[in-house]
């Protein structure tokens, strides 16, 4: 940015008076980096108190209920750059809160939730055939060569057959509610810690 002339602060400006206006990317960008800083301080007001953090140092998101409705409501635009702004903070673990999805309010897999959002955005336009950045980098630098498309890359590498199984169903679950416009049946469970390895998407941009 500053080499065309403009700065991160200039960036935000834009981004705010974008975000203003409603444009729903510019909003989930937004409201990403809010929840981003607000985890980090309570991160570091942990740490300064000694409190011990999670097993490998990473924290937890801090997610309002108010931000959960907005994230609701910005799904709903169906915007693949919406799902690219969220999908880190819907597939990490939350502070004493646990993402359920669907009827049975069925706590999600982490790592599945997040190959599945990644499938979502290819469903909703986000290019994922064989000139996609990660279908092309993996190749190049992992050797990952035999996927000519993001899903072949997700199920071909990266799921057990019983994590495919959950990628497609919370895939199609997505999908459903995106096309119905109804995302009642994505909660957050409150007082509920989430059992096991603790996943901390980051944010691809930095503070």
């Amino acid at each position: 940015l500053a080499t065309m002339g403009f700065t991160r602060e200039d960036a935000k400006k834009f981004i705010a008076q974008a975000a203003e206006a409603g444009h729903p990317r510019a909003r989930a960008e937004q409201l990403s980096d809010d929840i981003y800083r607000a985890s980090r301080e309570a991160q570091e007001k942990e740490a300064g108190a000694g409190v011990p953090g999670p097993r490998g140092g990473m924290g937890r998101m801090v997610v309002s209920d108010e931000q959960v409705k907005t994230m609701q409501d910005l799904l709903k635009s169906g915007d693949p750059g919406v799902i690219n702004e969220l999908r880190n903070i819907l597939a990490s673990t939350w502070r004493d809160s646990a993402v359920q999805l669907g009827p049975e309010r069925e706590t999600v897999d982490a790592r599945a939730m997040m190959a599945a959002l990644q499938l979502l955005g290819c469903d909703l336009g986000t290019p994922c055939d064989g000139n996609s950045p990660s279908v092309l980098s993996r190749c190049a630098n992992q050797g990952q060569c035999a996927a000519s498309t993001l899903p072949d890359q997700v199920y071909y590498y990266d799921a057990s057959p019983h994590q495919a199984q959950l990628v497609e169903r919370y895939r199609q679950s997505l999908l459903d509610m995106m096309r119905s416009g109804d995302f009642s049946n994505l909660r957050v469970a409150r007082g509920v810690q989430n059992a096991g390895n603790v996943f901390m998407f980051s944010s691809n941009r930095g503070p």
